[in-house]
C-alpha cells in the first residue's frame, strides 16, 4: 500500500501499564489505521505527557467515517463480545488490557480528512 509511518515522541515519559498489553493494543491501533488509510497514505503516532496522564494519539488519513461505523470501530477494538474472543485469549483482548490498566480508548474524525484513535494512560 505504501503507506508512511512518522512517530512523534513529544516526551512521555514512563506510564502504568502492562507491557505486554500495551504492545497488543498499540499494535491494534496501528492495524486499525492501516486499515483505514489510503493507498500512498500516512499515519502519524503521537505521544506527549501533560501532567499524570500520557496520551498516544494513532492518526489516519483515510476518509472519514459515519457515528455509527466509528462506534462500530471502537467497539472492535476495545474487542467487543463479538470479536476476536474464540481466535485469542481473552486476557490480552484491547477491552481488558484498556480497563485493568486504568485507561481510555477513544476514537474521532480528524480534519481534514482521517480518523484518530487515542489512548489515555496514567503516566508515572
Amino acid at each position: 500500500r505504501g503507506v508512511t509511518l512518522q512517530v512523534i515522541d513529544e516526551g512521555c515519559g514512563s506510564v502504568r501499564f502492562e507491557q505486554t498489553q500495551l504492545r497488543q493494543v498499540l499494535a491494534d491501533l496501528l492495524s486499525y489505521a492501516i486499515g483505514r488509510c489510503r493507498t500512498a497514505g500516512r499515519i502519524v503516532v503521537r505521544a506527549h505527557r501533560d501532567h499524570h496522564r500520557t496520551t498516544v494519539s494513532v492518526a489516519d488519513d483515510g476518509r472519514h467515517t459515519t457515528d455509527e461505523e466509528r462506534r462500530r470501530q471502537l467497539a472492535h477494538l476495545m474487542g467487543a463480545a463479538d470479536h476476536r474472543t474464540a481466535t485469542r485469549d481473552p486476557a490480552f483482548a484491547p477491552r481488558h488490557a484498556v480497563r485493568a490498566n486504568q485507561a481510555t480508548l477513544s476514537v474521532r474524525p480528524d480534519h481534514p480528512v482521517g480518523t484518530i484513535a487515542s489512548l489515555v494512560m496514567i503516566a508515572v
